[in-house]
Formats: structure tokens, C-alpha cells, sequence
């Protein structure tokens, strides 16, 4: 093996083993959940409870697939059921998404922009962050990348050989399945490779065509369909685009969000990712544009068809920016260097240089990542502390009743069945919450002939949820004795997301 291959091994598994202790560092303080992560624990305690991801009432998720769960599952399994082996599973792919990076960088470009890349997600916060949540993203992202990898071997192998190594691009679909299965944000991908084939390369498309026998063709072609089908991924598509995320051949414009998010946050990473972009348009335009309908295919879809935004959206194709940044910069050293060697140290010493004086990398571990230092999206607030308390008033006043204005952190530390009532505006002619159990109260008047049918009662009111009933936050600080308030999960926040818990007879 050649002393630079050598060099960039070495490189690639020391920021493997750096960047899963990064992504452990005080992890194993168990810090409460946010809202959604209580979604993940509830159904992979589901899981060990019941075998499959299924609540006592009936309850499955639709939208988020029952494949993600089991991997918390199997961690909690072995673990216990708590919030580090819920969030271990982000973890580990967290720590492969950097081998991913590395890979895609080389097939795309070179071994010097992998490593460069592979550094660079090893230390970014955001890297890391999502990298310890109890949430599908970070898987989703490393199988976007994976996917992207054989997809785009498959390209050069094509453009070098002229030979069709058709099994790399079966992996990339199955890759593509995997994905789907995990998210619906994964579908995407076979939009991806359709539009580039379909549009750009009918050449790939002709010899496939020419190259294999047609019934075999069609049997693959049914069999993805089937596959698709058993999955229920045809029924997650059609949960996606007209269920909750988004109402039918109606748009929205979340561009500004995005764009936002990266001009204020990653401006220079953004800037050389663009013209990254333009440069290998011009060397490499036929594979490189693939890049260009991934970009806007997604862009497009998370602004204007998703109604609302979140950075975790556009999360899963980040890496995608920081490749093609880490290829501008590069290029850029490449040709004012010569020597190859000398030219990657210096390019390495430069990014070390540029992540001490940037907010948005990490070279010392830290025990807290906050999710909104980028965005101010997503609540953080202690629910482990809120629901010491809330426990503790039930346990004392068994005849209380408890309503909340969320429906699945009183299922995770409560048990389920726990809630009463749920505090929710809805255009679902339910009369019950299908997750939590609860009744829902739809106006100020049910909540007041559910006061006055009750002597006792525990209200735990969210500041951030926006479907409250009109008059009943005002009523309830009105008119109620409040018990206590948490506004944070860290010190350092951002911003604070007051909850509070009010009660009556008490």
C-alpha cells in the first residue's frame, strides 16, 4: 500500500473513532426526551411489550414506518429502557455516516475531498446533534448517501467501461427500499434516479434496455412494485402527500426558511458548495448534473410542498453541501499548491484552522448539542422534571384527572392510558386522540364542563402548540392554581419553551 493511501486509512479510522466518542460524550446523562423522540420510545417499548410497534388501544404509526423502532428496540432490549439506549442507534450510524462521506467523496471526486469531507462531518455540531437523537434522520441520511454511492459508481463505472455493472445499481434501489421504509422522505431517491435517467441518460437507459432480456426486466419492474406495495410504501406516499405534512395540490414556500438556514449559518460552506456545483458541471457535466436534480428535486419538494419547514428536512442531503464545498476548496489549494501531498496537509491544517474560529464545529466534545442553534424550531424542555411532579400530584390525588395540550410524553412517563384528556383543536371528527387514548376537547366550553364534572384535575400546558382551543390558556392562567413551571432543558439555550402545570382542587 502506498504511504498516502496509507496516510488517508489511517486519517479515515481515527475520525471514525473520533467521531463516534464525540457523538457518546455525555450522552449517558439521559437528558428528557423532546416530543418527537417520545414518539420513538413509546413505540419501541411497544415493541418489547407486544412484539410489534402497537399500543394497547390499536395504535400504529403510519407516516413514520414501523421499520425505524426496532432499532431502539433492540437497544433498549439489551440496555433497559431508557433514553441513551433509545438514542444509541443514531449513534452508530451517525459515526458510518462519516465512513459514507468518505466514500461518496472519493467515487464522486477524489480520496483527498473524502477525507476533507469525512473531517469535516466529524466535527460538525449538527453532525453530531442529530446524531443523538432517538429519531430516523440520521439513519435516513446515511442511506441517502449509501444509496448516492452506488448510484454514482454505477455512473462512472458506465462512463469509464461502457459496461453496465447493473449491480450496483440494484443496490442503490435496494438502498433506496431501506430508506423508504425508514422515512417517507426516502421515496425521494427513486425520484432522483428516475428524473436523471429519464431527462439526461437515455444512452444508460438504451443498453439496458439492449443488454437485458425484456421479460426479466419486467419481472424486476413488478417485483419493485410488489416490494413497494408489501412495504405499505404506496400507502406512506399517499399518507404524505394528503395527510397532515401537506393537503392535496396545495403548495407552500418555505425557500426563504432554507435559505435562511444556510446564508446564516453555513454561508461559507454555501457559497463554495455553489460554486463547487459549477465546477463540476464544467469538468464532469453528464454525471455531475445528477447533482443538480438531486439539489432542486428536494429544495423544491421540502419548500413548496411540505407545510411547514424543519432543518431536519434538509438535513438528510447536507453532507451533499459539504462535499462539493470540501471539492471547491480543493481545487482551489490544488492549483496554487502542485504537490499533492503537501497540498492535502495544508488543506487539512487550513479546516482545523477555520473549525477553531467556527461556532458551528466542535473540536472539543461537548455534553449538550442544542437542536436550535441553527433554527428556533424544535421545544427542548426537562419533561423528565415536569413529569416528577405531575407523577407525584396523581399519586396523591388518585381521583384527579390529567389533560395535557400533547398527546405522547404522558404516554412514555406516565404508562399508557394516562391521559384523560387532550387539549386540541382538530378537524378529525374523532372523539379520541388515536395515539394517547384521550378525549379530546375541542373549545373552552368542554374544558370547562370537564372542571366543574371533576374535582380534581392537573393541567400541563405547552407554550409552543399552536392548536389550543381559543380563550383556554387565558382561562386556565386565569382561573387555575399553578403548581410549577420548567422553561429549558440546558442552560445555555437559545430560547425558552415554558410548560406549566396547573391544577384545581389540588
Amino acid at each position: 500500500m502506498k504511504a498516502k493511501n496509507k496516510f488517508i486509512l489511517i486519517m479515515v479510522l481515527l475520525l471514525l473513532a473520533m467521531g463516534l466518542f464525540y457523538r457518546l460524550y455525555g450522552l449517558g446523562q439521559n437528558h428528557s426526551f423532546w416530543t418527537d423522540e417520545t414518539q420513538t420510545a413509546v413505540f419501541a417499548r411497544a415493541i418489547l411489550q407486544r412484539g410489534l410497534p402497537v399500543l394497547e388501544n390499536g395504535y400504529t404509526p403510519t407516516v413514520y414506518l414501523p421499520f425505524w423502532y426496532y432499532f431502539p428496540a433492540f437497544f433498549m432490549k439489551m440496555m433497559g429502557v431508557n433514553e441513551l439506549a433509545a438514542r444509541l442507534p443514531s449513534v452508530i450510524f451517525g459515526a458510518l455516516t462519516i465512513l459514507a462521506v468518505f466514500w461518496l467523496g472519493k467515487e464522486m471526486f477524489n480520496k483527498n475531498v473524502g477525507l476533507l469531507s469525512a473531517l469535516l462531518v466529524t466535527f460538525l455540531k449538527i453532525e453530531i446533534l442529530w446524531s443523538r437523537q432517538a429519531r430516523p434522520y440520521q439513519l435516513l441520511q446515511l442511506l441517502y448517501l449509501l444509496a448516492i454511492f452506488f448510484f454514482m459508481r454505477f455512473l462512472n463505472l458506465f462512463k469509464r467501461d461502457k459496461k453496465l455493472e447493473i449491480r450496483y445499481f440494484i443496490w442503490a434501489i435496494i438502498i433506496a427500499l431501506l430508506a423508504a421504509a425508514i422515512h417517507p422522505l426516502g421515496l425521494l431517491l427513486f425520484v432522483y434516479f428516475f428524473f436523471y435517467l429519464v431527462l439526461f441518460r437515455w444512452d444508460i437507459l438504451k443498453k439496458i434496455y439492449q443488454s437485458f432480456n425484456k421479460v426479466i426486466l419486467g419481472f424486476l419492474l413488478v417485483l419493485l412494485i410488489v416490494l413497494l406495495w408489501q412495504l405499505n410504501l404506496l400507502v406512506a406516499l399517499k399518507t404524505f402527500f394528503y395527510g397532515s405534512w401537506g393537503e392535496t395540490f396545495k403548495f407552500h414556500n418555505h425557500l426563504y426558511y432554507y435559505r435562511v438556514f444556510l446564508w446564516q449559518n453555513y454561508g461559507l460552506v454555501s457559497v463554495l458548495a455553489f460554486f463547487g456545483l459549477i465546477w463540476a458541471l464544467f469538468k464532469r457535466s453528464k454525471i455531475n448534473v445528477f447533482l443538480v436534480v438531486l439539489l432542486v428535486i428536494h429544495l423544491g419538494f421540502i419548500s413548496f410542498r411540505l407545510n411547514q419547514p424543519f432543518v431536519r428536512y434538509l438535513y438528510i442531503i447536507f453532507p451533499i453541501f459539504i462535499l462539493l464545498a470540501a471539492y471547491m476548496s480543493w481545487e482551489i489549494i490544488s492549483k496554487i499548491i502542485k504537490k499533492e501531498k503537501f497540498a492535502l496537509l495544508v488543506m487539512i491544517f487550513l479546516s482545523f484552522l477555520l473549525m477553531a474560529f467556527n461556532s458551528k464545529f466542535a473540536l472539543k466534545p461537548q455534553t449538550v448539542y442544542s437542536l436550535n442553534e441553527d433554527m428556533q424550531e424544535i421545544p427542548e424542555v426537562d419533561y423528565q422534571k415536569i413529569y416528577e411532579i405531575v407523577k407525584t400530584k396523581l399519586s396523591e390525588n388518585p381521583q384527579a384527572v390529567y389533560m395535557a395540550n400533547w398527546n405522547d410524553h404522558a404516554v412514555w412517563y406516565l404508562g399508557e392510558g394516562s391521559l384523560n384528556y387532550l387539549l386540541r383543536v382538530t378537524s378529525s371528527a374523532d372523539e379520541k386522540d388515536p395515539l394517547s387514548g384521550a378525549i379530546f376537547l375541542k373549545s373552552l366550553e368542554s374544558l370547562k364542563e370537564v372542571i366543574a364534572k371533576n374535582p380534581q384535575g392537573l393541567i400541563l400546558l405547552e407554550s409552543w402548540e399552536s392548536e389550543l382551543p381559543e380563550g383556554t390558556r387565558d382561562f386556565i392562567r386565569n382561573n387555575l392554581k399553578k403548581e410549577y413551571e420548567v422553561d429549558r432543558l440546558y442552560e445555555q439555550q437559545p430560547r425558552f419553551w415554558p410548560v406549566e402545570i396547573y391544577s384545581w382542587g389540588i
